[in-house]
């Protein structure tokens, strides 16, 4: 089976609830097409290199699936 990373950026205004809602439908939905997710890795709160969308902050989460 084929290994997948995504790297997911999340904006600094959500709480660990609404990262986690997000979380957990992504997992549904890659389990509802056959896949599993094998590691969900929190990298916290990290200075971007450039603004995005005048954030200059953002929450990463690595994606193994």
């Amino acid at each position: 089976m084929r290994r997948y990373e995504t790297l997911i950026l999340f904006s600094p205004d959500l709480n660990t609830e609404e990262r986690q809602g997000i979380l957990d439908e992504l997992s549904r939905i890659i389990q509802s097409d056959s896949g599993e997710v094998i590691e969900v890795d929190d990298w916290g709160m990290r200075q971007l290199a450039y603004p995005v969308r005048k954030y200059t902050r953002g929450h990463y989460i690595r994606l193994e699936y």
